[in-house]
């Protein structure tokens, strides 16, 4: 997977090219048409997961909007592995989406988002005892720690976190973090 910060000027179009099978809609400030070197057309919004029928050498994004565009995307070759709408890695890429299809398996979920802090900001609390599991999805490079002054390892993008204890999150405040716990 591979992730792609674009931004794209009103009324304007870009290329991306690669070997694309799928592409994730991370974050956009507003709607955008993709269309791929194989005439496959979709309009696309924050929170689109699409998976093309043919592997994209170029894709093409055009914007909808008649204003600026900041876009990030997840895009998702070809020869990674299984790419259908049930793998691990391609779902747990967009929180929202995984939400959404996946949230009836537990008990019930609570998604959050926090700004990240040179300081710290507590991501996850060890208080909360029924959690199952909790992803956690970055816009950017951040640090965790499972204490405030603990040791540090660096997340950049999914991180799947076995739900005991703390967890704190170290960075720039422009990085979002958004964190969804599932909880018996």
């Amino acid at each position: 997977m591979l992730n792609r910060t674009v931004k794209l000027s009103a009324n304007g179009s870009i290329q991306v090219r690669g070997d694309i099978k799928r592409v994730i809609v991370r974050r956009s400030t507003s709607g955008f048409l993709m269309e791929t070197d194989k005439n496959e057309r979709v309009e696309a919004a924050q929170g689109d997961n699409f998976l093309f029928e043919k592997v994209s050498g170029v894709l093409t994004l055009t914007d909808l909007s008649g204003s600026e565009n900041h876009i990030e995307l997840i895009l998702v070759a070809s020869n990674e592995g299984d790419v259908s709408s049930a793998a691990s890695a391609v779902d747990v890429a967009n929180v929202a989406e995984m939400a959404k299809g996946l949230a009836a398996a537990a008990g019930s979920c609570e998604i959050n988002t926090y700004a990240a802090s040179a300081e710290g900001v507590m991501i996850l609390s060890g208080l909360v005892e029924n959690r199952r599991t909790a992803i956690v999805s970055t816009s950017g490079a951040i640090q965790v720690a499972t204490s405030q002054g603990g040791n540090r390892f660096t997340v950049d993008g999914v991180l799947d976190h076995p739900a005991s204890g703390e967890l704190w999150a170290f960075g720039d405040s422009e990085i979002l973090i958004e964190v969804m716990e599932y909880l018996n």
